[in-house]
Order: C-alpha cells, then structure tokens, then sequence
C-alpha cells in the first residue's frame, strides 16, 4: 500500500519526519475535531517525551502543548501572522515596513507560479506551511513538481497545529536577507511581551550549530539536539532587535519572534506560534529546565 504521507515526507523537511513514521501514521485518521486534535497531540507528546503533558507549570514543552490545544491558538491574530504573507501586515502596522523581507511576488496557484519569471536570485516559500523553502541562488531550475505538492498540503492535517488549518496556499517569492546565504539568524522566546531568551542559529557545512543567551546577552548553558556553538559577540544593533520583539510580542502570552540581523538592520522572519510542534529536543534535563525557568519565569 503506498504511504499516505509519501506527499507530505517529500515536500517537507526532514526535521518533521517523526510524523510520517509509519508507526505514528496512524495519528492522521484520528478524528478532525477539537477532542481529535487533543488526543493526536497527547500521543506525540508522550511518544516525544515519555510521558503525559501537565495541566500547570512544567516545562516549556508543557506550556506549549497547553497554548497547542486551547481555544488561544485559534485567535484570529495567531491564525493571521501564521500566513508568511499576511504576518508582514502586521509587523508594518507595528513598527514600519523598513522591518520585513520585501516581497517580490507572491503567487496563488500553479499555473501562475508557471508563468512567473523566478529572480536569478531568490528564496522561494509556501506562505502556509512550515520551515519549507527553495533557495535559488544562481538561477538554479525551480521545482515545479515540489511547488505543486506544497500548494496541496495543509499543515494543519499533519500537525495539528489550528491556526494553520485555514490558511489559504501560496507561494511568496523574497530576496535573500541582506543578500546572503546565511543572515544572522536569531529566535527571541517572548512572554507576555518581554524577551526573555535568544537562540543563535549557526549553520555551517559540518552541523547546524545552537547557542542561548538571556536579553542581556549572557550565554546560556542550554544544549539542544543539535550541537551548541561557543559564545557569540551580541549583534551591534541588540537594543533594535529587543525593541522589534518586545513590539511585536506584546498582543501574545507568548510568542516567538524570528528575525535576521546584519548588525544594523533588522528583518522579521517570521512569528512562530508554537515552537518545534510543542517538542523541544533538549540534550539533558538540565537544560530543558533551565529553558523553561528563563522563557516562563513563575508561570
């Protein structure tokens, strides 16, 4: 029998391919209902983290798992910055244009992805899904096969997650951040409005690198699955950078703010709901509860 997920495993990266295992497969034809969607996320919890998830306090895995299945993640404000496109509404209304990622098209069916004359120099994106992209880098031949599959898929019925459930597909097509393979990448963990912790992505042709700073840029010894880099100088325009995150989380309990940074300027990724699908891929208890002590304080 083919694999009802072979779509989803071939257009998706490979970070969500604990989904599509067949031994979790069995998840997707649970119900498509709020119990439904409570049970499919209980299983991958206790499958992830070996045991059931806390009604109160507990990690930060716990928290998000709480924010995954309540009623909050399906307010219209998180179901609006979800969508790639629109979340660039939001971030003008808050803080001015200068701050998001120009778009240079953005594309609603196949056909017009078709006729559509890609940059040279591009990153290619379905504004629905999630962690998805094509970088063109020197007019490299764009996969129209790969677009038809995102324009397809709905993440909601592989995740779960609600706020992506009615989102509608397309494709946006951006410039490279500060023209560069690799921009500063940097993932503000905000609560109620406040920075609390700053992930550092590295990426480098050994490894994709990890490193944890507070918002005063004190490095964190938090280690994650992938491998943790050595401390990072803070980015010359850190006050800018906590100004955007402290502005653009202050509508949620809590959110995380995506940005790029070149020391001067500053660019929004993306607002992400709900971290890693509620799994954090900690390397020891330590760091999971230092983590979840600095991102939820006294929750």
């Amino acid at each position: 029998m083919e694999n009802p997920f072979s779509t989803v495993e071939n257009a998706l990266p490979r970070r969500h391919e604990k989904l599509t295992d067949y031994r979790v497969s069995y998840l997707h034809h649970l119900p498509k209902s709020d119990f439904g969607d409570w049970l499919f996320a209980m299983i991958l919890f206790w499958r992830w983290h070996g045991r059931w998830p806390k009604r109160a306090g507990g990690t930060i895995s716990d928290a998000m798992f709480r924010l995954k299945t309540s009623a909050e993640i399906t307010h219209p404000l998180r179901v609006y910055v979800s969508d790639k496109e629109y979340v660039k509404d939001y971030v003008r209304s808050r803080l001015g244009d200068q701050f998001n990622v120009p778009t240079l098209a953005c594309l609603h069916s196949l056909a017009e992805a078709e006729r559509y004359a890609f940059p040279r120099r591009c990153v290619i994106k379905p504004t629905h899904l999630s962690g998805a992209a094509i970088l063109r880098r020197q007019g490299e031949p764009v996969d129209c096969g790969l677009l038809k599959k995102w324009l397809g898929l709905n993440f909601y019925n592989y995740a779960r997650e609600r706020n992506y459930k009615t989102l509608v597909p397309k494709l946006i097509v951006e410039p490279f951040v500060f023209d560069r393979d690799s921009p500063g990448d940097y993932r503000v963990f905000c609560q109620n409005g406040e920075p609390r912790l700053i992930q550092v992505n590295i990426d480098t042709p050994e490894a994709k690198l990890r490193s944890f700073y507070d918002s005063a840029w004190t490095f964190q010894p938090i280690g994650m699955k992938n491998k943790t880099s050595n401390p990072q100088p803070p980015p010359a325009n850190l006050d800018l950078m906590l100004h955007v995150a402290r502005s653009l989380s202050r509508d949620f309990s809590f959110i995380r703010v995506d940005l790029y940074s070149d020391g001067r300027d500053v660019k929004v990724g993306e607002l992400t709901n709900c971290p890693y699908n509620a799994w954090f891929r900690f390397a020891s208890r330590e760091s999971e509860m230092l983590a979840s002590q600095m991102v939820l304080g006294g929750e």
